[in-house]
Order: structure tokens, then sequence, then C-alpha cells
């Protein structure tokens, strides 16, 4: 443990002052501690350094204080959240207390930056009115694997999109060339007045699911996805640049009673199967993963998605 009876924003400055390239360093709490988003930014520009966060107790909470992100991840950092660490938004579950300003992730991580999440890890009860991925964000090529833990109860409200790569997401928004992977773990009870309530997958984003839950996530707003959403193409900047379509890949896990609320077709509030839209050329495809390499088994090519599961097994 680093500085043994310090506070989080304590041992998290010390990381980012004298933390050495290579290295990995346990950064343990105890109980419930709140800070502000400002001291909880990760070090960026030194090659891999991994901070671990842990709790010592059943349950110790970090919650926001104010508006902005509980952690900033930078290239070169991985940030590991472990066993008994839930990560809360200032409101706290259930909560109209709601972050305002863009980006107000929980968690966001930046370009050259990676997220393990693992058994035991919460990222949950964030409230934002315009955000992409009130739990996560996934920016422009940072990673996210999710090995366990839930994401949940996040909820955002805002509305309008930019480039392909929508505002307004609930629990994961993955962007222009970031990377999500499932192998495990629930994401439920995510809200969002537009597409992707679980997953939003933007233009030029990866999400892959090899494992878990998503479910009873919801879409309040006239879009669709309430359990996942994927961009297509798009065009970005002043001199226009294309954008690939956003890419779900899915082998195993269970999708199913999630919700979005413009038309009964794009609904799935009984039984199992995904709510998903497929935008402007957006891919969904599913397969097999072996040795890390996917072998397509076809396309996943209309508006409404429904994968049954029985047995925990997949049909289509």
């Amino acid at each position: 443990m680093l500085v043994p009876g310090a506070t989080l924003a304590e041992q998290l400055s010390w990381v980012r002052g004298f933390g050495q390239s290579g290295n990995e360093y346990i950064v343990e709490i105890s109980g419930n501690v709140t800070i502000t988003g400002t001291s909880a930014a990760l070090p960026a520009g030194r090659s891999n350094i991994t901070v671990r966060i842990r709790g010592r107790e059943a349950i110790s909470e970090v919650r926001l204080s104010t508006n902005g992100i509980l952690f900033t991840i930078g290239s070169g950092v991985t940030l590991v959240l472990d066993e008994n660490i839930t990560l809360m938004g200032r409101g706290g579950v259930g909560s109209h207390d709601t972050t305002t300003a863009n980006n107000n992730s929980l968690v966001r991580i930046n370009s050259g930056g990676t997220l393990i999440m693992n058994e035991g890890a919460r990222v949950v009860g964030n409230a934002t009115t315009n955000q992409s991925g009130a739990g996560v964000f996934v920016a422009s090529n940072g990673r996210f694997t999710m090995n366990g833990g839930e994401i949940s109860g996040n909820r955002s409200g805002g509305s309008g999109s930019g480039s392909g790569i929508y505002a307004g997401h609930g629990g994961v928004h993955v962007g222009n060339g970031g990377m999500f992977t499932m192998n495990y773990g629930i994401i439920s009870g995510n809200s969002s007045s537009n597409g992707g309530a679980g997953v939003s997958v933007g233009s030029g984003g990866m999400f892959t699911m090899t494992g878990g839950r998503i479910s009873g996530n919801r879409v309040t707003g006239s879009s669709r996805g309430g359990g996942v959403f994927v961009a297509g193409t798009s065009t970005t900047g002043t001199w226009p640049t294309t954008i690939p379509a956003g890419i779900f890949r899915i082998s195993k896990g269970i999708i199913h009673g999630n919700e979005s609320a413009v038309a009964e077709e794009l609904r799935n509030t009984s039984g199992d199967g995904l709510s998903a839209s497929l935008h402007n050329g957006g891919t969904a495809q599913r397969g097999t993963f072996s040795d890390g390499t996917f072998t397509p088994l076809g396309d996943l090519n209309t508006t409404n998605i429904t994968i049954n599961v029985a047995n925990g097994e997949l049909s289509w």
C-alpha cells in the first residue's frame, strides 16, 4: 500500500508525483470517502504504470463531491478496480443530483489509457444531463476490459448528437477507436434519453461480448437500443473525415429485458433478447473466439435483433 494511513487523494497524488514507469501501485481505502474529480486524475505520459484500487472492508465507497469526472485515466496508465470498491456519483443511487458538464462519466479512459474492472467492483449511481457514458466513457483509443463487477443505476438525460458519437448514454459509451471487452459482470438498470442505455458503440468504436449480462436498461427518449446501440459511419471536423461504423461482436452472454420507448417492435420487456439499433451501417456480428481471434458466423443486420438464450447458450 502507498503512504500507509493516507487518504485516497493523498495516495493518488503520490502516484502522480513519484510513480515510476513499469511499476504497479496498490491503493487501499477504508470505509467511504468523498473526493473531487481533479484529485483523482491519474498520471499520463509514463510507460506501463498500473494503479490497483481496492477496499479493505466489504463495502468501500468513493463518491464525487463536485461536478467532474471521478477517475480520468491518462495515456500509459492502467487502472484496475478490484474487490470491495464502489464508485458512485455525487448524488448516489436513485438521486436526481446530476453533474451538468459534458463528459462527466464516473470513469473516463483517454487515448492510451486502460481500465480493468474485476469481480467485486461497482460503478453506480451517476446522473448527468448531457453525457456520453454516465458510468464509463471509453474515449478515442481507450481500452476497457470488464472481467466482473457491476455497472448499474447510471442515468443520462441529454439530447443531441455529434458526428455519430452520440451524447446521452447510460452505462458505457465507446468512442471512435475505443475498445470495450465484456468477459463477465452485469450492466443493468441504466437509463438514457438517447440510444444505448446499456452500452453505446459510437462510430469507430468496438464492443466485444464473450460473457456477462446486459439487462433491465431503458431508453426513455425517442431513440433505440435499450441494451446495445451501434452507430454507423459519420464525418467530423472542418475538413470532413469519415469515421467507420461501430462494431458489436458477441459469442456468449445474456442480453434480455432491455427497453426502448419509440416503438412496440423495438421493446424487449419480456423474455430474453436484445433491444438494439444499428444506425447508418453499424455492424453486429455473432461468432466465436479462439486465442483472441474472432470467427464470424453471421451478421445481425436487422434493426431489432433478438437473441434467445436457453441454458446459457445463444440461438439466432
